[in-house]
């Protein structure tokens, strides 16, 4: 796995961000900091096909290039512990879901501020393996040529794709089943198992995060960026999201994870 970490250069940035008061002149100046080089309203901004003018593309891709599209985006997580390790160290605590698994899927790319870049990281409450009926996420913070993006909104984010899947196209496209291991995931396609993969997936995550653990996690706002595109599964089912981004908040009371 080729997966980023980008944790100890970002902690280095942080030291001089003028965050610490979280005054309006404290997040003015943070958001010009972040913006160097570009303009200081640096912010989440999408268009499928990431064309000139916007920032983000609304689905992971399956290539360095970022031509192919592969998942929607369906979760960002906002606010000053809206980071990829802490995203990581959230989703493994038991209240949160147990996403504990971090090696069993492909690496897929965000784009994001005229870059192709690799995933940070990825997470899922089972491995990939049988039995591999499992939800998983694949995440990524926004960044401005690898120093973290500060939204004049929402602070810090780290856009998401999650869904539920199992591994069962080796089985479906060579039977009968071999002696080793293999890799093969579908995600669950709308009509057979609705409401389709990746809105469950989203739906799953926001509940563990929202309504089962004491941390103070929100869903504040439910935006519609029109993410729809069907994609084929290997059993023939189509899956696709409604298009719902759930902004989820990581306010800094939360320690990180660290509990």
């Amino acid at each position: 796995m080729g997966v980023r970490n980008r944790s100890l250069e970002r902690r280095m940035r942080w030291l001089w961000m003028p965050l610490a008061a979280g005054g309006a002149v404290g997040l003015g100046a943070a958001a010009g900091l972040m913006g160097a080089g570009e303009s200081s309203l640096a912010h989440l901004k999408h268009e499928t096909g990431h064309p000139a003018g916007y920032d983000q593309d609304e689905y992971t891709f399956g290539g360095s290039d970022c031509s192919s599209f592969v998942d929607p985006i369906n979760i960002v997580f906002v606010g000053l512990e809206a980071q990829s390790q802490y995203v990581r160290a959230h989703a493994e605590r038991g209240d949160h879901g147990g996403w504990t698994d971090h090696s069993q899927g492909s690496d897929q790319y965000f784009w994001d501020h005229g870059r192709c870049q690799l995933m940070d990281d990825q997470s899922a409450d089972a491995g990939g393996l049988l039995p591999a009926i499992r939800y998983h996420m694949r995440y990524n913070q926004g960044d401005i040529n690898g120093v973290p993006d500060w939204d004049v909104e929402w602070g810090y984010y780290a856009l998401a794709a999650v869904h539920h899947e199992q591994n069962v196209c080796y089985w479906l496209q060579n039977p009968p089943w071999p002696p080793f291991p293999v890799y093969g995931h579908r995600v669950d396609g709308n009509d057979n198992a609705p409401p389709g993969g990746f809105n469950m997936g989203r739906e799953w995550l926001t509940g563990w995060f929202r309504y089962n653990n004491p941390d103070g996690h929100d869903k504040v706002v439910v935006e519609d960026w029109g993410n729809t595109r069907r994609f084929r599964q290997c059993d023939g089912e189509d899956a696709w999201s409604d298009g719902l981004l759930y902004h989820i908040t990581m306010p800094a009371s939360l320690g990180g994870g660290s509990r």
